[in-house]
């Protein structure tokens, strides 16, 4: 577990508490200390790598405390924590494996959803009445959000390294990517040559031919992100171009079109909110979101999830930024001209948990984190209402939704409060009305 998920999830249950749940003066204290910018003169600075886990054990102690809980243990290296909040599919994977138990989970066109548990790749293409299960020859050694992508029943990629992000450790990181054209029956492999350290790795295709690696720099590392590209499924790749600060919420519109969103950090990074790259990957600009100049991705403002485009034309966007008070609202933006300009959509004064879901042209859902739940839209976003679910665990953490048809969708999440945090995978057949956890159990899966 990084410093960075660590202090996500403990600044989202912070925010969670109730105000007279805190004391007046610890709450103003933590508040502060979570808002704190560690910048000079403006310009980032990396920390020591202890410093985070150092700040996020004082604030379990303390908000343990204000609470009446018995500090047993201060969390640290080594030490058992809550589990991260993850944006668009990514989770730790869980010691306890339930009838549902899932590491990633995605969706693909055509009624297509996909879930890893451990080295099984389940893939369903009837919305999840039947499975059929196959063995990727090598496990991620971290499940992290976009290390996977699977673009139809036959054609999935995933990537390992041999050092795991978030360490500390400053050996050289090399890259693995793993492909398959058959559904899993055979495997293949290509080794990216270069040092990769320290970098989120977000793999994502186009076609069953065209495809980026992108190597997003995180807050240790020194703020190069690199951009690799294939023309010919994943056998081999070559460096298109470099970018300063590039985030790891990453999708390609089309061929040539790369976006990058500010991923959620404690700091201190400088982030674009959102960049775009039309020369497929070589050159980068940074996209104008109305009401959001010059604000900095990573703390103040990132991306829940990826931006999710229906066409090359057609897409939208959700930022969540933190105000002065400290206060945390969520916006969308649309746009219908290939992203050259964004219109706001709508606002509301949550925290997304994950990505949101347009289910067709008037229907979304959005999971947020206080409260623990999901909003429902009836009009394109304009509006946004709770939903009253039914069939869900009680106060449900989303790591991840996605919409597998205008009917059926699909959700990741958590269901313990350990580390790694067990997670399942859920099914709605109305919208989002009544859910059920997925059956990957034998007498659901094809083998």
């Amino acid at each position: 577990m990084t410093d960075d998920e660590l202090e996500r999830r403990l600044r989202a249950h912070y925010r969670s508490l109730a105000a007279d749940e805190v004391p007046a003066a610890l709450r103003a204290d933590v508040d502060r200390r979570l808002g704190a910018r560690l910048t000079r003169s403006g310009v980032a600075f990396r920390p020591a790598p202890a410093l985070g886990l150092a700040v996020a054990a004082m604030l379990v102690v303390a908000v343990g405390l204000a609470l009446g809980l018995r500090p047993a243990a201060v969390v640290g290296p080594g030490a058992s924590a809550s589990p991260s909040l993850a944006a668009s599919p990514s989770l730790a994977a869980s010691p306890a494996f339930s009838g549902s138990s899932s590491d990633l989970a995605g969706t693909f066109a055509g009624g297509g959803v996909w879930a890893i548990r451990g080295s099984g790749l389940l893939v369903s293409t009837d919305a999840g009445a039947t499975w059929r299960q196959t063995t990727m020859p090598t496990a991620p050694m971290a499940i992290e959000t976009g290390s996977v992508f699977v673009l139809d029943p036959t054609h999935a990629w995933y990537v390992t390294s041999n050092a795991m992000r978030g360490s500390g450790d400053w050996t050289p990181a090399t890259l693995t990517i793993h492909r398959t054209a058959d559904g899993g029956a055979s495997w293949q492999e290509t080794s990216v040559t270069g040092d990769y350290r320290e970098t989120a790795r977000v793999i994502t295709f186009v076609d069953v031919r065209h495809g980026y690696l992108v190597a997003s720099a995180d807050r240790l590392s020194d703020g190069l992100s690199t951009v690799l590209r294939t023309a010919d499924g994943g056998a081999s790749w070559t460096v298109a171009g470099t970018g300063r600060w590039l985030g790891s919420q990453v999708v390609a519109s089309d061929i040539d079109t790369l976006w990058t969103g500010a991923q959620q950090e404690a700091g201190p990074v400088i982030h674009p909110v959102l960049a775009v790259s039309r020369d497929g990957g070589r050159s980068w600009t940074e996209t104008r979101l109305p009401g959001l100049d010059g604000v900095v991705g990573g703390t103040m403002a990132y991306l829940p999830g990826p931006p999710a485009f229906s066409d090359a034309a057609h897409g939208i966007v959700a930022v969540v930024t933190t105000g002065a008070s400290g206060s945390l609202r969520t916006d969308r933006y649309a746009t219908a001209d290939g992203g050259r300009n964004w219109r706001s959509v709508s606002g509301a004064t949550v925290q997304a948990a994950c990505n949101p879901v347009i289910v067709d042209a008037t229907h979304g859902l959005l999971a947020t984190v206080n409260p623990l739940g999901l909003l429902a839209t009836a009009d394109g976003g304009a509006t946004w209402k709770a939903l009253r679910s039914t069939g869900l665990p009680e106060q449900p953490w989303f790591v991840w939704l996605g919409a597998i048809d205008s009917e059926h969708i699909a959700a990741l999440i958590e269901t313990g409060h350990s580390y790694p945090a067990p997670a399942d995978l859920y099914l709605s057949a109305d919208g989002g009305s009544t859910w059920r956890p997925a059956d990957f159990g034998a007498s659901g899966v094809a083998g």
